[in-house]
């Protein structure tokens, strides 16, 4: 049963909901001959009515189409998180921690390609009122050192000296990283994979402890991420092994919650020299919940069926969900989703990529 909060918050999510664009109308923006006329569909939507309607046409293009998107979100998941009152700590900030993660995983990757100041173009400061650590001061880091400094104080420091070495640069996949701290000595790209696998492995660790604190073991909201965890990992593992042909001692530190999500047979899986047989286990892994979404796996492009699948899931989590954390978390991910849609068609246009071809690889 839901209290008059959370009966509020889920009223409001699924109206918002009702307001997402559909199957027709990603048909129409695929169709579309330009973006101008792209934006220019959006803004007669319900959904996204005015958002772009102060904008110059000089100013329209993917990565600003991508920022109002994402700020347009970020508003409203503000205001219902506002209207949850949510405590600081409280699985309800969900969206927040992501967003800090991200922040981080961008300015690790600044500093080791040695163009630093470049993250001042990705940081949203709209955000600050909900962050843990001061956006002005991320925007001004140039070295490891700094960068420590900037999250001194929150539980992103401890983690990210996982990945220093002794002489205080970061890993990169066994490699140190440049004397002054910025590139890497080879001028390699950084091993991202582990350290995006750490952080979000210590992500859904929290989330799942905060929302078994607030909703009880075996919920509704539980469930919920524990089924994120289990496809985002299926995926990994069927796609290094697939692509890549990859070991377990190369794919375990990529898992999130890998204790959690291997049992045995996972583990013989993975030691597996037949890396076909070991690909097709997964891929039928990853198979075993499409019937209750009645979502179909397409084996040739098993990214976009597993999203998809996602999407059906969180739509049906929203209209059944007991709480307004639950709805909360539904609702963002479908957002998300039609955000990728959308920035998706952008670029597609962009490059003159046929409209029956981007309808494709759409979630």
């Amino acid at each position: 049963m839901k209290d008059s909060l959370s009966a509020a918050v889920y009223a409001k999510a699924r109206s918002l909901s009702a307001k997402c664009l559909n199957a027709n109308d990603y048909s129409a923006l695929a169709r579309c001959a330009t973006i101008r006329e792209a934006v220019k569909y959006l803004n007669a939507t319900a959904r996204y009515r005015d958002l772009f309607k102060e904008i110059k046409d000089a100013e329209i293009h993917r990565g600003f189409v991508e920022a109002m998107l994402r700020r347009d979100a970020a508003e409203r998941y503000g205001r219902l998180l506002t209207f949850l009152r949510s405590d600081k700590n409280g699985v309800a900030r969900f969206l927040v921690r992501r967003f800090e993660i991200e922040m981080l995983l961008n300015e690790y990757l600044f500093i080791c390609r040695g163009v630093p100041e470049q993250i001042y173009t990705k940081i949203p400061f709209y955000m600050q009122k909900y962050v843990s650590f001061n956006l002005t001061e991320l925007a001004e880091v140039r070295s490891v050192k700094s960068l420590l400094a900037a999250i001194s104080g929150t539980r992103y420091a401890a983690l990210l000296s996982r990945f220093l070495d002794k002489s205080g640069g970061f890993h990169n996949a066994g490699k140190a990283a440049g004397p002054d701290n910025t590139n890497n000595t080879d001028g390699s790209e950084p091993d991202i994979n582990l350290l995006t696998a750490m952080l979000f492995g210590d992500f859904y660790e929290w989330a799942l402890t905060a929302a078994e604190g607030e909703t009880g073991a075996g919920s509704q909201l539980t469930r919920v991420i524990q089924s994120r965890v289990e496809l985002e990992n299926l995926l990994i593992c069927y796609r290094m092994k697939k692509h890549f042909k990859s070991g377990y001692a190369e794919i375990v530190p990529n898992l999130m919650l890998a204790k959690r999500f291997l049992n045995d047979e996972r583990r013989l899986m993975l030691s597996e020299k037949d890396d076909v047989k070991s690909a097709s286990f997964f891929l039928k892994e990853l198979t075993k919940g499409f019937a209750e979404t009645g979502a179909e796996i397409d084996e040739n492009n098993v990214e976009v069926a597993v999203r998809r699948r996602q999407l059906r899931y969180f739509k049906m989590t929203l209209h059944t969900s007991l709480d307004g954390v639950t709805a909360l978390y539904a609702l963002t991910k479908m957002l998300e989703a039609e955000r990728q849609n959308v920035t998706t068609i952008i670029e597609a246009i962009r490059y003159g990529i046929a409209s029956d071809d981007i309808e494709k690889i759409l979630v």
